[in-house]
């Protein structure tokens, strides 16, 4: 055959689909039987990725979609007709994935720790899978509700020497998260500082990566307990 299909459409359904739509060549430049068509498509760039190959065997078809693709990623697709003789030109046209979840940011860590602040710092995703926008820290503090028991009665049976009381005390952690937002981010790492903490108290908190369209996986999570403060001046 020397005819092509024409493409109409080609785009994105998700972050990891692309569909193709088009019209077939004129009944006159198929020379022989329509068995179908062949979609070739491979990533697009300056290093040649692997081609896949899909043959369709129904000349009736006007789409086709393309699935199990890489997010944020540009492919190249080619199209054509063939018959028992062979292939016809192929119609080439290229289209990119959506957005998808980024990996999580690398090597999380603390740098220095004081009564009222932390610093944190990270390196970027290794695959961002989009335009990465900046990164939310989400900060988990864990407040300690304290339950005192005032008043008891002696035992009605001691059965032995009685010594004294044990009073178990039930710590009720009540976590609070905060989420703090850092935009333009720096290209190969960053790192920000969480003010205004309380003294002497634990804290959790992870970093995710976000795009315009989703936010990313968690970093690993990092505990850590502020230091100490001085008393405050006594009364007089």
């Amino acid at each position: 055959p020397d005819g092509k299909p024409t493409v109409v459409s080609a785009g994105n359904l998700s972050s990891s689909s692309l569909r193709v739509e088009w019209l077939p060549p004129n009944r006159n430049t198929i020379h022989g039987e329509f068995l179908g068509y062949r979609v070739k498509y491979r990533k697009h760039g300056p290093t040649l990725g692997l081609e896949r190959e899909i043959t369709l065997r129904d000349p009736d078809l006007r789409s086709y979609t393309l699935r199990s693709l890489e997010p944020f990623t540009e492919y190249m697709i080619s199209l054509q007709i063939f018959n028992p003789a062979g292939e016809g030109p192929a119609t080439a046209v290229t289209a990119t994935t959506d957005e998808g979840m980024s990996s999580p940011p690398r090597n999380v860590s603390l740098v220095r720790v004081t009564n009222t602040m932390a610093r944190l710092q990270w390196l970027e995703p290794k695959a961002a899978n989009g335009r990465l926008q900046g990164y939310r820290i989400y900060v988990l503090n864990i407040a300690a509700n304290l339950t005192e028991v005032k008043k008891w009665l002696e035992p009605k049976a001691a059965n032995g020497r009685l010594q004294g009381y044990r009073i178990y005390v039930l710590n009720i952690a009540a976590n609070l998260t905060e989420v703090k937002k850092v935009v333009n981010p720096q290209q190969y790492s960053t790192d920000f500082t969480l003010n205004n903490l309380k003294p002497f108290s634990q804290y959790k908190v992870w970093v995710k990566a976000y795009t315009m369209k989703t936010e990313g996986e968690s970093s690993k999570t990092l505990e850590f307990r502020t230091d100490v403060t001085g008393p405050s001046a006594p009364l007089i």
